[in-house]
């Protein structure tokens, strides 16, 4: 009975967790799959701040339409784009030679999916 006591307690202590902010999981995830990005890179403004039109952004090079469309999507999108990058790479691992070596690093990516999907977008 104390076993199945302490199963139910540990089982419901992932309930009452306190969900991460999605910001700081975008970045450890990105982090996983080998990106290096700061909190600060993406999702922080709109595109309003930049006072420029359309035309004056489509005469832009690519490099400099990428970096604004980074600091204009909205964080759902990049939680979103995240949850995909790691699906993908989880459906590639598992699906190859490579996920009898690759447990720890499955199991981690999983986490971050897991993490990003009840985070809180609330800044």
């Amino acid at each position: 009975m104390k076993a199945v006591l302490m199963l139910a307690l540990l089982a419901s202590g992932n309930l009452f967790a306190k969900s991460q902010d999605c910001r700081d999981v975008v970045v450890k995830a990105q982090r996983t799959l080998g990106n290096s990005i700061s909190p600060n890179d993406f999702s922080t403004m709109s595109f309003d701040d930049y006072n420029i039109t359309a035309s004056e952004f489509n005469a832009m090079d690519s490099e400099q339409q990428a970096e604004i469309y980074q600091q204009v999507k909205p964080l759902q999108v990049m939680v979103d784009e995240t949850i995909s990058d790691l699906n993908r790479k989880i459906n590639y691992y598992q699906n190859s030679y490579y996920a009898f070596f690759m447990i720890d690093e499955i199991d981690e990516m999983r986490d971050m999916r897991d993490s990003l999907r009840s985070c809180s977008m609330e800044e």
